[in-house]
């Protein structure tokens, strides 16, 4: 993980512990429906949030989100495993479809009463997906054992990997984090853009070189979603 991801998951961290004495102003909820999108894939989502706002700092916002999300991709670029890229091994796929349910953590700088920009980041992931065969491609054949040789340019059984931990941390997992805008037209309805990171894990069912078992690819792109304010 790089400095700057370090960095923002700090600033959360330290931003709730300095809040938490803080009496509560405001509890903003909402709704954003909207998707992903690349020149190979969708990320379709539904999400949920909730944001608190404080009387000493109104300007900022920090809550939690929950979201349904689905991705379709077509002609995936080859899962690899993590380690050195001499010996990374590859899962290649024709299609991905999974669905995932997904708990985080929000943080939003109001600009105006119509603006506001944030972040958010998930922690705990859940995956649901088909199990399906992917073309596994060991990249240093020296380095594989005999027995390891044999699955070499064949089929294996793979399933999305299930219950995944914070993704921006921790690359072989499940999930999505985010920046954006959202633009407020009115109390009741708005637009949100920015740009996500979706990590994607897929688990064997049984190990290969080197004792994996799962294999990961990204996809930065950027999202649109409308966003619907909900009373208190």
């Amino acid at each position: 993980m790089n400095l700057s991801k370090y960095c923002f998951f700090l600033l959360i961290v330290v931003t709730i512990s300095q809040t938490n004495a803080q009496r509560i102003s405001r509890v903003n909820y909402g709704v954003d429906i909207g998707t992903g999108f690349s020149s190979s894939a969708w990320t379709p989502s539904v999400t949920y949030y909730q944001n608190l706002r404080f009387d000493r700092a109104p300007w900022l916002g920090i809550g939690w989100t929950g979201h349904f999300t689905s991705l379709l991709a077509n002609n995936p670029p080859g899962l690899k495993t993590l380690g050195n890229p001499v010996s990374e091994d590859l899962l290649e796929m024709g299609k991905i479809r999974t669905v995932s349910a997904a708990f985080g953590i929000s943080l939003s700088v109001y600009l105006d009463p119509k603006v506001e920009i944030g972040g958010n980041l998930d922690l705990l992931n859940i995956a649901f997906g088909n199990t399906k065969k992917g073309l596994y491609k060991i990249t240093d054949l020296a380095s594989a054992t005999d027995s390891m040789e044999t699955y070499h340019n064949t089929l294996i059984g793979t399933y999305p990997q299930i219950l995944s931990t914070a993704p921006l941390i921790w690359k072989r997992n499940n999930g999505q984090s985010q920046v954006y805008l959202r633009f407020w037209f009115n109390p009741e309805i708005g637009v949100k853009i920015g740009y996500m990171l979706t990590n994607v894990s897929f688990a064997t069912e049984e190990k290969l070189n080197h004792g994996q078992r799962r294999f990961y690819t990204d996809y930065r792109m950027p999202f649109v979603a409308l966003s619907f304010h909900i009373p208190n």
